[in-house]
């Protein structure tokens, strides 16, 4: 169950990198992950840092569990807050001058995405400024 929750959480990831980089997003970085915290992507648009949690689910699941983003709670985002102030501690050169925002990235995908068995799309929600109403 574990892997499949991995290889699920790496599709989703993946899915919402490619929804970015559509919507003029730069990618900075994926699963940046220091001791103690982890920021799943880091893009870049019109000077805005931005530091994204992604969570994904399968359309069933979220009939069963519930909202993707319900899943970030107040230490997810202290492991967040605390990976991006090391990011941003280290690089400077890409973050001096830029705002900074943290978002969340629901991906609700079919259940037989992984085995190649489905041909419907994912279901991609961009929460802006997520921490703010988490």
């Amino acid at each position: 169950m574990e892997n499949y929750r991995k290889k699920l959480g790496d599709c989703g990831e993946e899915l919402a990198a490619d929804y970015l980089e559509k919507h003029g997003y730069a990618i900075l970085e994926r699963k940046y992950t220091i001791r103690g915290g982890e920021i799943d992507l880091i893009a870049k648009k019109d000077g805005v840092v931005v530091f994204a949690e992604v969570k994904t689910r399968t359309f069933d699941s979220a009939r069963k569990y519930g909202r993707a983003s319900e899943a970030v709670d107040k230490a997810k985002i202290r492991y967040v807050v605390r990976a991006a102030e090391r990011y941003v501690e280290e690089n400077q050169d890409r973050c001096g001058e830029c705002d900074f925002r943290f978002d969340v990235i629901e991906v609700y995908t079919p259940s037989g995405v992984l085995s190649g068995k489905s041909s419907s799309k994912a279901y991609i929600n961009h929460i802006r400024d997520a921490f703010e109403s988490v």
